[in-house]
């Protein structure tokens, strides 16, 4: 690479990370989301809605719910394009709705190992740190999953060990009853995760907020990928936020139930 295009890849960068720090500014807060919990009336939740840029069409469905959350990934994805933010590197973010989409009509055969086989592609292929991290604690959270969903706690797919778990590391997780497995677990790579008491109903809720405050550190960075980075992942759980909250509506799901599954984003 040459020292102008080099310069002027890095002029890219932190011209994109500065408008990051002002979109940044703008995610959704726990107290946003707090607020919106206790709206009861669809006219008072577009009005929120419409606060923060998002639009809820039509009659309220499962359907214009879902509508919603993929409009905004698909602009997500398109804001971080004209942001320079490479390509290879965002696709990370939407392997499972890529690969579900790619496979829609299949009878959606063997979608786990191809979810597990594309991110071991990102743990392994060194485009960038986070890149990786990110890709290996996805990895070892299918086997987390598959551990505590399991009555006799089989681990599938060892093959794809490529995380933070060794295949040796998943063969003694494996033979460990439930409560042995969560004690070695506390003394592993993810012990933030298992610190307090634990019932593996919270796995997905609390490994989620485990990787989201992990990458808080490189909020509001202006070099290089990282606060770019750490936007998406946050966009990409507000939105989730919302799906959530807004089918919890339709559904009429008592409000503390919605507060105990809504992840912990912005403080």
């Amino acid at each position: 690479m040459s020292m102008m295009r080099k310069s002027k890849q890095l002029d890219d960068f932190l011209m994109s990370n500065i408008q990051v720090v002002y979109m940044q500014k703008k995610l959704l807060k726990k107290s946003d989301f707090h607020e919106l919990i206790q709206l009861n009336q669809w006219e008072d939740i577009r009005r929120f809605l419409a606060r923060f840029d998002y639009s809820l069409r039509g009659e309220v469905t499962v359907e214009t719910i879902d509508d919603l959350y993929q409009d905004n990934l698909a602009k997500l994805e398109e804001t971080l394009f004209q942001l320079n933010f490479p390509d290879e590197y965002l696709k990370v973010l939407f392997v499972k709705r890529d690969i579900f989409q790619k496979n829609q009509g299949t009878g959606y055969q063997n979608l786990d190992e191809k979810v597990l086989a594309e991110y071991s592609k990102y743990a392994q292929n060194g485009l960038h740190p986070i890149i990786s991290s990110y890709a290996k604690s996805r990895i070892d959270e299918f086997f987390l999953n598959d551990y505590f969903r399991h009555s006799n706690h089989q681990i599938t797919f060892k093959e794809y060990a490529y995380g933070n778990f060794s295949r040796a590391d998943l063969d003694h997780l494996e033979s460990l009853r439930l409560k042995e497995g969560i004690r070695w677990l506390q003394h592993s790579f993810y012990q933030d995760v298992f610190r307090d008491r634990f019932h593996p109903i919270e796995l997905e809720k609390r490994f989620d907020n485990w990787l989201i405050e992990n990458y808080q550190t490189y909020r509001y960075q202006t070099i290089g990928l990282e606060g770019i980075f750490t936007y998406s992942l946050e966009k990409v759980y507000e939105l989730f936020n919302l799906r959530l909250i807004l089918k919890s509506k339709l559904y009429h799901l008592p409000n503390k139930e919605v507060l105990e599954r809504v992840r912990t984003i912005n403080g």
